[in-house]
């Protein structure tokens, strides 16, 4: 089905590529070595001129912003701007670093060969369902950034007065977070993959669990011979799995990072911008923008907290039927222990570059040390307001671009 590499990579990954690509992100894993010298110029002077356009924007909009007046503010509401603005920079600026990283990584063109021996020539399904895995991601990246998309329409509408040049910023830096959701759908479609292979060689190993009825005749030679053939592909496909998955945590090891800093941050600068709305003359509309702002954030951290749960999980199962295995063969029964023991020793746990294990713990973890800030942030506002009564509050973001 798949001559080579690069022709599995173009074929299943084919439409994400060509919207990375028209980001400045090039992730081709086999890139051509005919590739004329005017052509490579050109993706690369892309790729450095969507980043300078990225890191000049959202710097220059911080700069400017912290250019007015904060004396009118209290010290809870510049540290909750700080980090409001800090975290938005860092994923805008950082995820988009750690996306043009990506390819010159030596694990990124090793996942890619992992995937390729996985789609054998004999599982014309695997094709399908990458395909389907993939159009579901892409409708997913639409709906999601549509509404970055709407938030920098409706800022366009209501400029309020403000120069060009600080409009303009504002509005590139919203547009900005489209990498940081892009490189989020090309991490979940690669992990969708993976977990597709999983479940089909999952499958395989069901009906091996009724060989030992047949095998266990010592005069069934030949049927020995074939089954040690099976289990030794299995080995190998098993031991490709686990590798995939250590290779896509390598590889995004930094991009999780990157966003799993930002969703912690924000949604606590965000969580301290609605208790202040509703606190201050709430305008509700804008309470309810900054709780879908919240939801979104639960949302993209359940998404880069599963994948690799799911992944793990399904790497443990595969061990179950292995283990329910019995030969009265030596041999057999050898390779299968094996099997086992290469499994244990290939852990899949994906971790934020080695710092902490990415998993559905973080969920409890962020609700847990949100309260925590939220509380000593309400704390020094109410103190504040008791000694200094005409301190303004903020109320909404300002690198949210909820406004």
């Amino acid at each position: 089905m798949f001559k080579s590499q690069n022709q599995f990579y173009s074929t299943i990954f084919r439409p994400l590529d060509v919207w990375m690509r028209l980001l400045g992100i090039q992730l081709d894993p086999f890139p051509s070595a005919a590739l004329s010298k005017p052509r490579a110029l050109c993706l690369y002077s892309l790729s450095f001129l969507m980043f300078f356009i990225n890191a000049s924007s959202n710097l220059y909009f911080t700069a400017v912003s912290f250019t007015s007046p904060l004396t009118r503010f209290g010290t809870s509401e510049i540290w909750n701007k700080i980090i409001d603005f800090g975290s938005y920079n860092l994923m805008a600026i950082g995820t988009h670093a750690a996306l043009l990283a990506i390819q010159r990584k030596p694990e990124w063109e090793l996942l890619w060969h992992n995937l390729k021996q996985l789609a054998v020539e004999e599982d014309p399904l695997f094709y399908t369902k990458c395909r389907r895995a993939i159009t579901i991601v892409l409708v997913c990246l639409t709906a999601d950034i549509f509404t970055v998309v709407i938030r920098a329409v409706n800022l366009i509408v209501n400029t309020g007065g403000r120069p060009l040049m600080l409009s303009l910023t504002d509005v590139i830096s919203i547009l900005t977070e489209i990498y940081a959701i892009s490189g989020l759908a090309v991490f979940a479609t690669i992990g969708w993959i993976t977990y597709i292979k999983f479940l089909q060689f999952h499958n395989q190993l069901n009906p091996a669990l009724d060989l030992n009825k047949h095998l266990n005749n010592p005069s069934s030679q030949t049927r020995t011979r074939r089954t040690s053939n099976d289990l030794r592909r299995w080995r190998r496909t098993y031991v490709t799995l686990n590798e995939t998955v250590s290779h896509l945590g390598e590889c995004f090891g930094p991009f999780l990072l990157i966003w799993i800093i930002y969703i912690f941050i924000n949604f606590i600068a965000v969580s301290f911008y609605i208790v202040n709305g509703i606190r201050n003359e709430p305008i509700w509309e804008k309470v309810l923008n900054l709780v879908f702002l919240l939801v979104k954030h639960l949302v993209h951290l359940l998404l880069l907290a599963s994948i690799p749960v799911t992944l793990q999980q399904e790497s443990l199962n595969i061990s179950k039927p292995l283990r329910k295995m019995r030969f009265d063969e030596p041999l057999l029964q050898r390779q299968v222990d094996t099997m086992i023991m290469e499994g244990i020793q290939s852990p899949t746990t994906m971790t934020a570059m080695d710092l902490f294990p990415v998993d559905l713990t973080l969920i409890p973890t962020l609700v847990g040390t949100s309260l925590t800030y939220l509380i000593i942030l309400w704390q020094f506002q109410t103190g504040e307001r008791q000694n200094k009564p005409q301190c303004e509050p903020i109320s909404q973001p300002t690198v949210g671009h909820l406004q």
